[in-house]
């Protein structure tokens, strides 16, 4: 999917992959900034304490779009 996007409009995306758009969001951060993803990051394929060691290592301040409007309610 992410080839076929570059090479019909030549824009790099990342893929994040999860139930809720909330942690389709982290999934897609994630993606963007550990290279360990390689630019998709699939939560269904992630055992339970990985995600929650992911969850415990990102501020909620950096997630796109969820971040700034959760920071002050956390």
């Amino acid at each position: 999917m992410r080839q076929q996007i570059l090479q019909w409009t030549g824009l790099p995306v990342c893929v994040g992959i999860r139930p809720t758009k909330t942690l389709v969001k982290l999934a897609n951060h994630c993606a963007k900034k550990r290279t360990a993803f390689n630019s998709v990051c699939n939560f269904y394929q992630m055992p339970v304490d990985n995600i929650n060691q992911i969850l415990n290592e990102i501020d909620v301040g950096e997630v796109c779009g969820v971040g700034r409007k959760l920071v002050p309610k956390l």
